[in-house]
Order: structure tokens, then C-alpha cells, then sequence
């Protein structure tokens, strides 16, 4: 025997009639009293578990709760829509409460026919008034009278006893197999205290609830394999999430004997610990006899590595293996692919992919977009007593739309606002206003604030003074890198393309590699903590097959380059020796340079449109013993660059740099900026130390780290062997000396260190 108590919500009708409507069905029912409509509900339960089979209510302890909200209604006739201006006030019921068993809570609105999920009460004034205004904005105004109530509703509850069936007719899941389940994938839907954690703002698919009943009722009325289909950032794995929730809910309140039940994995998860031939495959034939057991339907995030994951080629993966079980219905599959992904599976194993039902998630209009912004900032302020302004919201679309391309809205404005409430919490801010957005977009792009605000003002001089003072002597150079900076920060860089791709020629160590570091410092260097220049040695990646470790293998491991711009893709990336790589290489940086992307067999995007790319090559330089070039020697050099690459490769280069040999002076200054820079060292620092040098130490240092072939790049290794030993030996000498400034001189083949006074 088992007893469940419904709540029921009841409202008066001209006095002469109460109705009640059952929380969780659509049945209604109406008496002339209250204790004659509770026992006409009662009787329905009865008749209709009357098998036997009951199931309890979706909350516990249901409370109910009735709000104003302002809609504004429209008017549709034959030459149009034509909304009106004044705002209607519509009553909205609400019951809620929680389910103990399944860790969620939910809630009814029973006049409007809709529920959702919630993760706590102070989550439902908004969602409310979301769904209120999705269900009557621009609706007639006979439409919203029709859908509203005209009396105060109240709450009862009806108790039905029900008796079991016999053990042997009950269909109860073995805890045994359950567990097997569960070893390589989670129960859906998750509790609502793990959502809780995850998650700063409800992780709710707003504005999608056309698309949430659609995959709902495919789930409960079909048997079918669906494809969730969309670009990063649409929403698809929310709006899955919302789909599982409601057919779940939808599957416990029924009286289906074969209602599914949800289960979500990785591909990698469904192979993993198999350490023999023939493992794996047994481990999937059993999953998918345990899940065909308790009407399993399983959600593969990654769907498309199916088709990599289990074996060397596609006939021998785990799509291949369980390709007969999905055409048999044994295992039902849900997946989330992007367009790409989805036409590379097709392509590589299209009888798989046609067993799937398309059910594609189109970016949000930009109406729908503000809305969901205002909820955000609406939750924020009732739930965490933080303040989002809304010119701060559009300041984030603006900055996410122009610099995340490779992201669509809602998911990439939801997720940096997520970023930015997590930081302002941490700071104790209770405000987000337009200075914390730029401040909050430059700590996570690195770029700083005066490439990125207009109020900020940035000239040329002002860009070449900056590189003036880290690279030295390279006039030609540092305006290029200026032009690069001004171009970006005006806004009209091609958008479909890298930032800028630049190549650098020159002599080995006349400041090649130490302009791109300075360069990427000034684009991405703002509060970022890993170094913003990726460096690749080309001449790793001579052999055609050594392709793989740079982009990535065909078994889709990413390679070195994919790996680095997937991870940040703000960044300078720096392919020195350019001429070493195979030629292979430059047929895939064709497309990279062209169209700022790159896309895998998978269909795996990498985006490069935030990147600068420079390649150094000293190509016509090499057999130079010269200190400095005449003006022939650049255009020599340039032409045998032109003569070394193809046409189409030189083409898509937006800019040749030629870079000039050293002469002693800029030897001379170069050395002087190292030694100067050996103050910033932590031993310097912590004795509180202040170094200053001579013209006779640094003409030294000059000839000890110049070679005519090498140029500058023995420099450091002079320093540190010359000037860095001296001074770490007078600081072991000179123990407990602090707060002193010491003068560096070369006097008599050696360097001298004394206390200045």
C-alpha cells in the first residue's frame, strides 16, 4: 500500500462552482464545495492507478505564490501587427516545492500550462516573469484574459491510497545494473544542489521553449536517435538539459511501464581502463544490454568522437561497433554536433549520422538577446545583491561580438558575465558598470583597456615611443609594429583574417624574436600570467609527417599550434626559421592566413582571428659576415625570400619586416638595456640594490656578446657570465649589505664592483 498526497489548486467560479486542477496533469474538475471536488479527484487517481501503478507527486510540500506582472498585449489585423503602447496587469499563479528523491525543485504555473526547474525560491520572481511574458507579450488581449485567472486561487491536498501489484508484475530496476550504468556515465537529471555549484546564473535555456517541447516530446512519444545541431555558444547543451528535465518529469507523471530514463557520457569513457584486445567491446556490448534494460537513452557530448575513439580507423571505432544496436533500436543516442562536425560525419561515415534525427538551434535574434540580458542583470541583483547596469550588458555584446567570433551569443555573454560576477565577488564589488566590464574583458583577453576603449585616445607616436624604448635600431620595424597596433585599435583590421601576419628578415640576432616578444606584450600582456608569444622552432617540422605534432594527426589528437590557440586564443605566435618547414606546412598556413581558421577532419574549428602571427626567416643573410647591410643587400634579400616561397604563400602575407644588421653602436645600446634590465632581478630586488654601469663595462659587454655571424644573441650569455657571477659573488662576500648603490666597472680585464657614495 502507498499513500500520496496531490496538491491540488482551486479557484471560485461566480460563487456557485469551485474548480481544481491537479499539479502535474491536465485534468480539471468541478463541484458545488470543496470536500465534493476533492473526492471527485480523488476518485480519478483512484481510477486512474487503478492497476496498480501510482506515481507520487513531483513536489513535496507544495506552496503557492501569486504575482502582478505588466505585458503589453497587440492587435493582428490584415495590414499587420500593431502592439499597444499601455501595459496590461495580469495575476499569475505559481505552485512549487521540491522532490527529495530526485534533488530538484520545480515549478507550476498551471493557468499558462508551463513548469520549469529552479535551483532555489530566490531564483523565481525572474523565471516567472520570463515565462509570463514568452507566454502573453504580444499576445491579443483576449488571449491574455483567457489565460489568467479572476479569483484568488488557494492550495489543497488530496491523500489516494494505492495498492501495489504483485512483486513479480512490478518492473523495479536492479541496483546491480544500475551501477554498471553508472561506471561510465551519469544519471540525468542532475541534482539540483551539483547544478547549484556549477553554475552562477539558472542554467536555464531562455527564449528557447519551442525547441525545449520539441526534443521533450521526441524523447517521451519516439524512439528515435536525435542530433542537436548548433554553433558553439547556441545553447544546444542547456537546451538538452531543459528537454531531459521535462521528459523526465513528463515519463514520472504518466503511467508508461517503458518511460526512459537518462543517462549522459564522454566517447573516450565508454573505452576507458580497457587494457586488452576485445575489452572495450565487451564493456560496450554490456552497456548497451543494461541500458536497453531500464530504457536507457544516452547523451554523448562529443559525438563525433565516436568515430575516432575505440580503433585505428572508422571500422574498427566504437560508432562502427555499436552501429547495429542503434539501427535495432537497442540503445537510444542523443548528440550535440556544430554544422561543421555534423558534415564531417557525414562525410566519414554517413549511414551512422542518418540514423539521427536534425534538430537545428539557430542563433538567437537580438531582441531575444537583450531580453535574456536583462534577466541575467534582473537574477543578479534579487539573488546576489549585485548590480549589472545595462549599458555594461551592451558594452559586452559589443566587445564579445567583435573580439569572440568563434563563439556565438547567448553562451559566450552568459559565460563572461559569469566570469565577471565570480571576480566581483571575489573583490567584494557590488557593482558592474561599464569600467568593470573593459577592466574584466582585458583580464581575460590580455588586451589592455586602450585597445579596446574609445574613450581611450592611442596615436602613432605614442606606439612607437612604447617600442622606441624595448627595440633598438630597427627603425623600419618598429613603425610596421606601430601601423600594426594603430589599425587594430581603430577597428579596421579584416575581421575574417589573423590580426596581422608579418614575416621578419634579417640576420640571426639583430632582434627578430625580442620585437615579437615586445609586441605580443603590448597586445595581450595585460594581467595575463603565461607568457602571451608562443614560439615554434620550424625546424622541428621538416619531414612531411612531422605535420601531425604541429596541427594535429588524423587521429585527431591536436597538435602543438591547435593545442596553444584552442587554450588562448589571444596570443602572438611566433614560427621562427619559417624556411626550415616542410612545404606541406605552408599549403595548411595558406588557409590560416586567408580565412584566420583551421578546420580538422572532425570538423574541430580553430580560430585565429585573434591572433598575430610572425614568422622570421634569415634567408639571403646567412653567408653575410658583415656588421651592417647597405640598402642592396636588403633588396637582395627580400627577392630571395620572394624566390624561396611561392606566390600564393608571399600573397597572403600582409607585410615583409626587413630587419638591419648590427653595427657597434646598437651592439652598445642593446647591452646597455640587458644590464639595466638585471635590476628587475629577485636577488637584486630583496637586498634593495641599485646597479649602475659604466661606458668601459658596457663596451665590453658589447665585444664580449657580437659575433658577426650570430649578432647580439651571445649577449645574455656574456651577461651572465661576466657581470651576473660578479655580483653574486660580491653579495656572498659582502653578507648583511643592503639599501646600496653599486657602480660596475672593467678595469684591468676584469670587472669591479664598489659601493657608490
Amino acid at each position: 500500500m502507498r499513500i500520496y498526497n496531490y496538491p491540488v489548486v482551486c479557484w471560485r467560479f461566480n460563487d456557485d462552482a469551485i474548480f481544481g486542477k491537479i499539479i502535474g496533469f491536465d485534468q480539471e474538475f468541478v463541484a458545488e464545495n470543496i470536500r465534493a471536488l476533492k473526492q471527485s479527484v480523488k476518485d480519478w487517481l483512484a481510477r486512474e492507478f487503478g492497476d496498480g501503478w501510482g506515481y507520487s507527486p513531483d513536489i513535496e510540500n507544495a506552496k503557492l505564490r501569486c504575482s502582478t506582472y505588466k505585458v503589453y498585449p497587440s492587435y493582428e489585423s490584415e495590414k499587420g501587427v500593431f502592439p499597444i503602447l499601455e501595459p496590461t496587469k495580469v495575476k499569475v499563479a505559481a505552485v512549487y516545492g521540491e522532490n527529495p528523491e530526485q534533488g530538484y525543485a520545480l515549478c507550476y504555473l498551471p493557468f499558462l500550462g508551463r513548469s520549469f526547474y529552479f535551483y532555489d525560491e530566490k531564483q523565481l520572481k525572474t523565471l516567472i516573469e520570463h515565462f509570463v511574458r514568452e507566454q502573453l507579450e504580444g499576445k491579443k488581449p483576449a488571449t491574455i484574459h483567457q489565460l489568467t485567472m479572476e479569483t484568488e486561487p488557494w492550495l489543497e491536498s488530496v491523500k489516494v491510497r494505492i495498492h501495489n501489484k504483485p512483486e513479480q508484475e512490478q518492473s523495479v530496476f536492479s541496483e546491480d545494473v544500475l551501477n554498471y550504468i553508472k561506471t561510465y556515465s551519469e544519471q540525468l537529471p542532475q541534482q539540483r544542489s551539483l547544478r547549484r555549484k556549477l553554475n552562477v546564473f539558472p542554467e536555464t535555456a531562455w527564449e528557447r521553449s519551442t525547441l525545449i517541447d520539441s526534443i521533450s516530446d521526441k524523447l517521451v512519444n519516439s524512439d528515435g536517435h536525435i542530433l542537436v545541431v548548433g554553433d558553439a555558444g547556441t545553447g544546444k547543451t542547456v537546451i538538452l538539459m531543459d528537454a531531459i528535465r521535462k521528459s523526465s518529469r513528463i515519463s514520472k507523471s504518466g503511467k508508461k511501464l517503458d518511460a526512459p530514463t537518462f543517462w549522459h557520457t564522454q566517447s573516450q569513457r565508454l573505452v576507458a581502463n580497457a587494457k586488452y584486445l576485445g575489452e572495450w567491446q565487451a564493456q560496450c556490448e554490456n552497456l548497451i544490454d543494461a541500458l536497453e534494460s531500464v530504457n536507457g537513452v544516452l547523451w554523448i557530448s562529443d559525438l563525433v568522437e565516436l568515430i575516432r575513439v575505440g580503433g585505428e580507423g572508422i571500422e574498427d571505432s566504437v560508432a562502427a561497433f555499436i552501429y547495429p544496436s542503434i539501427v535495432k533500436r537497442r540503445i537510444r543516442l542523443i548528440g550535440e554536433l556544430n554544422p561543421n562536425e555534423t558534415m564531417a560525419l557525414q562525410q566519414a561515415y554517413p549511414a551512422f549520422i542518418a540514423q539521427f534525427k536534425l534538430v537545428e538551434i539557430p542563433e538567437l535574434a537580438e531582441v531575444a538577446l537583450g531580453r535574456i540580458a536583462n534577466k541575467l542583470c534582473q537574477y543578479a541583483s534579487e539573488n546576489m545583491k549585485l548590480t549589472i547596469n545595462k549599458a555594461a550588458t551592451i558594452l559586452s555584446q559589443r566587445l564579445l561580438g567583435r573580439f569572440q567570433q568563434y563563439e556565438k551569443f547567448p553562451g559566450k555573454l552568459v559565460r563572461f558575465l559569469t566570469d565577471c560576477v565570480r571576480y566581483s565577488e571575489q573583490q567584494k564589488i557590488d557593482r558592474i558598470d561599464e569600467d568593470a566590464i573593459y577592466k574584466s574583458f582585458a583580464r581575460q583577453s590580455g588586451l589592455p583597456e586602450v585597445m579596446i576603449r574609445d574613450d581611450m585616445t592611442l596615436n602613432n607616436k605614442m606606439v612607437v615611443d612604447y617600442f622606441n624604448k624595448h627595440i633598438l635600431h630597427q627603425t623600419v620595424a618598429i613603425q610596421t609594429l606601430a601601423e600594426t597596433v594603430i589599425v587594430f585599435k581603430t577597428g579596421l583590421n579584416d575581421p575574417g583574417k589573423p590580426i596581422s601576419t608579418l614575416l621578419f628578415t634579417g640576420p640571426t640576432g639583430v632582434g627578430k624574436t625580442a620585437a615579437a616578444k615586445t609586441l605580443a606584450s603590448y597586445f595581450f600582456g595585460a594581467g595575463q600570467k603565461q607568457d602571451p608569444l608562443f614560439r615554434l622552432d620550424m625546424s622541428e617540422f621538416q619531414h612531411p609527417m612531422q605535420i601531425g605534432r604541429l596541427i594535429g594527426t588524423d587521429s585527431g589528437q591536436p597538435g602543438k599550434l591547435v593545442e596553444h590557440v584552442r587554450e588562448r586564443p589571444f596570443s602572438v605566435i611566433l614560427l621562427d626559421e619559417i624556411e626550415k618547414a616542410n612545404p606541406a606546412i605552408f599549403d595548411v598556413l595558406l588557409g590560416v592566413f586567408d580565412e584566420g581558421i583551421l578546420l580538422d577532419r572532425f570538423g574541430r574549428l580553430t580560430d585565429f582571428r585573434n591572433c598575430i602571427i610572425i614568422m622570421t626567416s634569415n634567408i639571403g643573410t646567412r653567408n653575410s659576415n658583415s656588421i651592417g647591410f647597405v640598402d642592396a643587400s636588403l633588396k637582395h634579400d627580400i627577392s630571395e625570400i620572394k624566390n624561396y616561397f611561392r606566390p600564393e604563400f608571399i600573397n597572403r602575407i600582409d607585410k615583409i619586416v626587413s630587419f638591419n644588421a648590427l653595427d657597434q653602436d646598437a651592439v652598445e645600446d642593446i647591452a646597455r638595456l640587458e644590464l639595466k634590465n638585471l635590476g628587475k632581478r629577485e636577488g637584486i630586488k630583496k637586498h634593495h640594490l641599485r646597479l649602475t654601469f659604466t661606458d668601459a663595462l658596457v663596451k665590453q659587454i658589447a665585444v664580449e656578446g657580437f659575433h658577426p655571424k650570430y649578432g647580439a644573441r651571445p649577449l645574455q650569455r656574456a651577461i651572465e657570465q661576466h657581470v651576473v657571477t660578479a655580483i653574486s659573488t660580491w653579495i656572498i662576500n659582502n653578507k648583511g649589505t643592503r639599501k646600496k648603490d653599486l657602480e660596475l666597472d672593467y678595469i684591468n680585464n676584469k670587472i669591479n664592483i664598489k659601493i657608490k657614495k
